[in-house]
């Protein structure tokens, strides 16, 4: 029997994948350049981190715009230490971003105590007391919570919260009753157990002994810290 059209199928060669040939010395010529850069990043990030700490100390918005630009300098230094001739825009990425977060996390971190305070003193959570008679102590009017006004007694207890993340050197309260100063004086530091029964922590406070005439105040108090940071902050104050 004799079979016609019959056909035959052919397999398809598949191409055999190979591997280059290991250049060794391209190898360790780019490890090397590669170790270079690194090295070279590094050190430059840290010479960042040396200037602007010093220009800190007079501006810290200069230092941190400084810092913010710097690490593109290293398109004009790496060329002096390593072969970039090859070197793509993304590979610049690497090493500019490696010397800004180094500069970022060193100069934070020398930016707090104990190497130095660029953080002025805030104050928080003013109080103003009564002195109540009836029950012979010191009382916080509803009033005085809901829309900061008190009734005019013969004395009055302010207190006031500072925090600083060093050390507070001085709380100072201007009282003044339009552009007329009424009152001006130091407050000192509560003592946790003290005889007004008032809690809390890290609170300065001040007696005035003639209390305040009827009328709407601004309480401004002014904090100073041991690095001689200093910041404001002003309440408005109503006696009824």
């Amino acid at each position: 029997m004799v079979l016609s059209g019959t056909s035959v199928s052919k397999k398809k060669s598949e191409p055999v994948f190979t591997f280059p040939d290991f250049n060794r010395r391209d190898f360790l010529l780019r490890e090397m350049r590669d170790a270079r850069v690194a090295l070279a990043t590094i050190l430059y990030a840290l010479g960042i981190v040396v200037v602007t700490f010093g220009v800190s100390q007079t501006s810290v918005k200069l230092a941190i715009l400084l810092g913010l630009a710097a690490p593109a300098g290293l398109i004009r230094v790496l060329p002096l230490v390593a072969d970039t001739s090859e070197f793509e825009r993304k590979n610049w990425m690497g090493p500019i971003m490696t010397a800004l977060f180094t500069w970022l996390g060193l100069w934070i971190l020398l930016s707090n105590p104990p190497f130095q305070d660029l953080a002025p003193p805030r104050a928080y959570d003013l109080e103003v007391y009564t002195y109540n008679t009836g029950g012979d102590n010191w009382t916080v009017d509803d009033n005085w919570t809901t829309n900061h006004t008190v009734v005019n007694t013969t004395d009055l207890l302010v207190v006031v919260q500072v925090l600083d993340n060093w050390e507070v050197e001085d709380v100072r309260l201007d009282v003044l009753r339009g552009q007329q100063s009424v009152k001006a004086a130091m407050l000192a530091e509560l003592p946790t157990l003290n005889d007004y029964d008032v809690e809390g922590q890290n609170r300065y406070y001040l007696v005035l002994d003639d209390g305040l005439q009827p009328g709407e105040y601004t309480f401004r108090f002014t904090m100073t810290d041991a690095r001689d940071n200093e910041s404001t902050k002003v309440w408005s104050v109503a006696v009824a």
